[in-house]
């Protein structure tokens, strides 16, 4: 952010200008006055000729933007970082209670031979209990699959919109 000195502006003038805009927002006359050695109706009256108070009305408004918009920048990367951790947990999810799904059909599968090989009848019961976990972990995956689409989807959206800002 550029500060630049007045033509005809005396070096101490801009000198003490620049102490009395380093001390921030709660600047006073009379403590610049002190910092710099001068009385503070020399000052006051530099800081009337030089138009300090515009000068650093239009700094500070400088400052206060470039912050803010810092700290919305830092504040959407964190928050993608966030969408793409839960993603990446989503599809993990998905994996597992997918494989879940998969190894409980297989069991059911087996235990259905295994009481046809040997003759017996299996509960109705069990084989509907069986079969309907077995769906809900199916269901469970796809739901879980279909969440970290949503988070991909949004992203694509989001950079869409931040591409689109750009141009």
């Amino acid at each position: 952010m550029e500060f630049h000195r007045l033509k005809d502006e005396p070096s101490a003038d801009f000198a003490a200008l620049l102490i009395h805009r380093d001390t921030g927002p709660g600047r006073t006359l009379s403590a610049t006055a002190l910092q710099v050695g001068r009385s503070e109706s020399t000052v006051r009256r530099v800081a009337n000729r030089w138009r300090w108070a515009d000068r650093l009305q239009a700094f500070d408004s400088a400052v206060l933007t470039q912050v803010a918009a810092t700290g919305a920048h830092t504040a959407e990367i964190r928050h993608r970082q966030q969408l793409l951790a839960y993603r990446d947990d989503q599809h993990r999810r998905a994996k597992q209670l997918a494989t879940a799904a998969e190894q409980l059909m297989q069991l059911v599968v087996e235990s259905v031979q295994a009481h046809l090989e040997a003759g017996t009848l299996l509960q109705p019961g069990q084989l509907g209990a069986a079969l309907g976990a077995a769906a809900r972990a199916l269901e469970a995956s796809g739901s879980t699959a279909a969440a970290a689409l949503g988070v991909d989807e949004l992203m694509e959206q989001l950079l869409g919109d931040a591409e689109a800002k750009k141009a």
